[in-house]
């Protein structure tokens, strides 16, 4: 009798796991290893002067969530929720975990936080210097965020993103980009980008590496000309576009793109057939004097 209990406990455990590991997969899962990590199960917040409403939203983007059982990673993910509804500089004081069954992977916990959102901030403006090769009205537009809205990380981080893919595009592949605030007295925030393009990169060489046949093929369809400014969104374009030709597990992250900046130039490899890599032409990335590694 007691095995068969034992049985139907070890049943219902490997139910319960299964139904957390279902859960996590379901919402949003966040662990750098899926087979440790914590279910976060409820969470409280003390401390703040905001609104109920607005505090269940922000519960709400943690709980059910799973998460690295990381401390200091919790405190981050819990302060950027805050920085997205303007409280930029708020303060996670103190975060507890408590632990359910350590045995359940991944594993329930309940968090109880204190919190210090501070001012509310909305966004006076957003500056740029140090660019040259595009326009500040083209890289405003790269932000999704009007002035006086909200002052939000996630869409200033979106923005940056999007600068990213606006310079590769141009040729700008070394782009660097720098964000500085400056807390207004009016409780706003002017942001200021600070920015390195690097050199404008154009086309060298293109080789494809496979079977005559394959490489006249996708050579008649590269539409980049030697000589052009180099787009890297291009590559992605065209791994997708002559898919049929490629092998299966070939992606655009296959492609091998050499820089060098001294010349502004990159030559493109696409290293297709196996017997045919062996005669690849030697190439290495070479950077600029003082250029970061």
């Amino acid at each position: 009798m007691q095995c068969n209990q034992w049985l139907l406990c070890l049943s219902a455990c490997s139910l319960l796991t299964a139904c957390l590991h279902a859960d996590c997969i379901k919402r949003q899962d966040h662990r750098s290893n899926k087979n440790s990590g914590i279910l976060v199960g409820e969470l409280t917040i003390s401390g703040t002067q905001i609104s109920s409403d607005e505090l269940n939203r922000i519960r709400g983007k943690l709980i059910g969530g799973c998460f690295d059982d990381d401390s200091d990673q919790l405190k981050e993910r819990l302060r950027a929720e805050f920085q997205n509804r303007g409280y930029f500089q708020v303060v996670v004081v103190s975060l507890n975990i408590k632990s359910g069954d350590p045995l359940v992977v991944p594993k329930p916990v309940v968090l109880d936080a204190e919190v210090e959102e501070g001012p509310l901030y909305r966004l006076a403006g957003i500056k740029f210097s140090g660019n040259r090769g595009l326009s500040a009205v083209q890289l405003r537009t790269a932000f999704p965020i009007k002035k006086a809205d909200l002052f939000d990380r996630e869409k200033i981080a979106a923005g940056l993103d999007r600068l990213h893919i606006l310079y590769a595009k141009h040729g700008f592949i070394d782009f660097i980009c720098v964000p500085n605030t400056e807390f207004l007295s009016n409780s706003s925030v002017l942001l200021t980008m600070s920015v390195e393009e690097g050199p404008q990169y154009h086309l060298g060489k293109l080789h494809i590496l496979a079977k005559k046949e394959v490489a006249d093929k996708l050579h008649a369809r590269w539409q980049l000309p030697e000589g052009a400014v180099f787009d890297r969104s291009y590559i992605d374009r065209y791994v997708r576009e002559n898919r049929s030709l490629l092998p299966p597990e070939f992606t655009a992250d296959s492609v091998q793109v050499w820089e060098d900046c001294p010349a502004a130039t990159v030559e493109v490899t696409l290293p297709i057939g196996v017997n045919e890599v062996a005669s690849q032409p030697a190439q290495k990335n070479v950077a600029c004097e003082g250029a970061q590694e």
